[in-house]
């Protein structure tokens, strides 16, 4: 679509302001599991929104390790379901190829986010 189509940019307007609200109730009401809830659903249409919404207030909800990581549930949401587009659009040869490929990306962005020092100053998950 065009960026400066007005429709474009005021119905991304409103899905990031609903992300952000919601995920600033999520973390509040069931903390990380519930963004990374949020970060899956959201991701299935668009990853920016998940992604501006850790940026602004992700460290300070969640930690910065785990904003990190819901922007990459988000990345993996969103890449399955354009895996799925393009095998519905493109057949079967298709969707296989394009999951291949995106396979191969989403896996260096893991090693990238894991092997970060951030990702090891605070735990990711905490046992009670």
């Amino acid at each position: 679509e065009n960026p400066l189509d007005f429709l474009a940019v005021l119905k991304f307007g409103a899905f990031l302001a609903v992300v952000m609200v919601l995920s600033r109730v999520a973390s509040l009401f069931a903390g990380r599991v519930g963004v990374f809830a949020l970060a899956a659903v959201s991701g299935v249409a668009d990853v920016d929104p998940i992604a501006l919404s850790m940026a602004r207030h992700g460290a300070d909800e969640i930690g910065m390790s785990a904003a990190a990581v819901a922007v990459l549930v988000a990345l993996v949401s969103n890449t399955l379901s354009k895996t799925a587009m393009a095998a519905m659009i493109g057949g079967a040869g298709m969707g296989l190829r394009f999951g291949a490929v995106s396979l191969i990306a989403l896996a260096a962005a893991a090693v990238a986010l894991f092997a970060a020092p951030v990702v090891f100053a605070a735990p990711i998950f905490t046992l009670p």
